[in-house]
């Protein structure tokens, strides 16, 4: 079974990092064992999780807008305060708002549908935040045309990049599809052309 840190979610540290992501420091490999697919969901569970947790702390920050901040008995500076406030509001809050709502529709749809194994041509395009193209052919012979999307549209790995052959797994229906590469074992985010 693949444990847990083994799967990866493509972002921009993964690019500005060779090999490297969020989820774990190790670099992207071939899966040896085959892929725990219930761990697959509990991933993308964490990843809601995650953004649930940038929406918590930008509602916080928020809240200390209105409230002034007292250290030891007097106000802080506040032009301090309200810099890190503003700052971190700025930052923080929107990925929460635009994160949460599009994982929690994914685990929702993962849910009700599950995995379905595949095989993927892939057709990456130039530039840092090029989506990608997946022509995935399911063993029914059944051929759908997926597009990554936000969060995670950026250039995908070198090694499945303009591939073909690529063993892939799809999870949810709709727009909110959930793509899990063999290689690696990344994820990122589709919809369907």
């Amino acid at each position: 079974m693949t444990p847990r840190e083994e799967f990866r979610r493509v972002k921009i540290h993964t690019i500005s990092i060779k090999g490297q992501d969020d989820v774990d420091k190790a670099p992207h490999r071939l899966a040896e064992d085959p892929l725990d697919l219930t761990m697959a969901t509990q991933v993308v569970r964490k990843l809601r999780f995650r953004s649930a947790a940038l929406l918590g702390a930008g509602l916080i920050l928020v809240f200390g807008f209105f409230e002034p901040l007292v250290v030891e008995g007097e106000a802080a500076d506040p032009g301090a305060v309200w810099a890190f406030l503003l700052v971190g509001f700025l930052c923080i809050l929107p990925a929460g708002l635009v994160a949460y709502p599009r994982w929690s529709r994914r685990v929702r749809s993962l849910e009700r549908t599950g995995w379905r194994e595949g095989v993927a041509e892939v057709f990456t395009n130039d530039g840092l935040f090029g989506r990608s193209e997946l022509h995935v052919t399911y063993p029914s012979g059944k051929t759908e045309i997926l597009m990554t999307t936000r969060p995670t549209a950026l250039v995908l790995p070198a090694r499945v990049a303009n591939a073909s052959d690529v063993q892939v797994w799809i999870g949810g229906d709709s727009t909110a599809l959930t793509v899990l590469f063999g290689y690696g074992p990344f994820m990122v985010a589709a919809k369907p052309v």
